[in-house]
């Protein structure tokens, strides 16, 4: 014979399963903001490289012409650096929002476990108590029978 899961089973199990979702959702939270980290890190080396190469081109003598399309396009990169920072600080809120998901998730199955070793415990503890009654009763009968019989 089966049992049927208790209300409480169902409620742990599906803690479980949002927790283990809100994890997942962190883990690709945290993988966004580091691939967001590494672009924003790129384009810096980009920039600096390419403003080095900038004073060693001005140093030598460069035109007018290639000193404007240095310029334009240091102010193309500086945008696309300023446009990654904020991305970056978004997706660092993302894992602070995910994060929070996660911890309260985890609460609320911490919460639904404590209740069923609770219940589990009030179970074990009715069931010692019964196996103590059989084992008075029979103790009790042995006794009054031996009593009887002597």
């Amino acid at each position: 014979m089966t049992t049927q899961p208790s209300p409480l089973d169902t409620l742990l199990e599906l803690a479980r399963t949002r927790t283990d979702r809100a994890l997942a959702e962190l883990g690709d939270a945290l993988t966004a903001s580091r691939n967001a980290e590494e672009r924003l890190a790129l384009l810096q080396r980009y920039r600096d490289e390419y403003g080095a190469r900038f004073a060693q081109s001005t140093a030598s003598g460069i035109s007018i012409t290639e000193l404007r399309n240095y310029q334009v396009f240091i102010e193309k990169l500086q945008l696309a650096i300023e446009h990654q920072s904020r991305e970056v600080e978004s997706r660092r809120q993302g894992v602070g929002a995910r994060a929070e998901g996660w911890r309260a998730a985890r609460q609320t199955e911490n919460a639904f476990d404590t209740l069923q070793a609770r219940r589990e415990q009030r179970a074990r503890i009715a069931d010692e108590r019964q196996q103590q009654k059989t084992t008075d009763e029979a103790a009790s009968r042995f006794v009054l029978n031996r009593s009887n019989g002597s």
